[in-house]
């Protein structure tokens, strides 16, 4: 997975997703954007939005306007962490955005909570998320599992990789996610292909 800028290429994927019926009712407004509409708007906002890619291809948008986040995943790439690795770009662009999320739309309140956002108030038709804590780093998280660990590594495409008795204290992270295994094996993954990352506890 990438993330780009929204350039002139992408303007027409935007207004394909977000009329599509499956993805629309999770938006306020839910009328459907004509080409010259859509020229027009991305013409002032285009900047102020990001495309993700999977394997090259756009699978879905993220975007902040008048502090107000937008993000929406294209049905076949829902379900691989797109949405969430979208909004973690949007958390380092524009931190002190909020997303606005209609009441019932538990699809997007799950997605906002799995990626670091807290509910900070709500009324009569909304919830409003913000980005108010850290996301909690790979080493501090399988730490707590214990000393050794098992890795099942899901990659794009849908190759998986199992790395045991894998050290959790050496696990560093950058580009590339490094660490050692038991037996002195040195593993750097690049993080950008991995969809998900199985922990599985060993003993001790």
């Amino acid at each position: 997975m990438t993330i780009v800028d929204c350039t002139k290429e992408y303007w027409m994927f935007v207004r394909k997703l977000r009329n599509n019926p499956a993805v629309q009712k999770g938006f306020i407004e839910q009328t459907n954007i004509t080409e010259l509409q859509q020229i027009e708007y991305m013409e002032k906002h285009s900047h102020e939005y990001r495309i993700g890619l999977v394997d090259g291809t756009p699978a879905g948008y993220v975007g902040v306007v008048d502090n107000d986040i937008r993000v929406c995943t294209s049905p076949q790439y829902q379900g691989i962490g797109l949405g969430v690795f979208m909004l973690t770009e949007c958390k380092n662009v524009w931190p002190e955005a909020v997303a606005k999320v209609k009441h019932g739309n538990t699809a997007s309140q799950k997605l906002f909570t799995k990626s670091g956002y807290e509910r900070i108030s709500q009324d009569k038709n909304f919830t409003y998320y913000k980005h108010t804590k850290k996301m909690p780093s790979l080493k501090s998280t399988v730490t707590e599992k214990g000393k050794y660990v098992s890795q099942i590594l899901h990659f794009i495409g849908g190759e998986k990789r199992t790395f045991n008795r894998v050290d959790t204290e050496s696990i560093k992270q950058g580009q590339f996610t490094k660490f050692e295994t038991e037996d002195g094996r040195l593993v750097m993954v690049n993080d950008k292909n991995i969809l998900c990352i199985e922990i599985i506890k060993e003993d001790e």
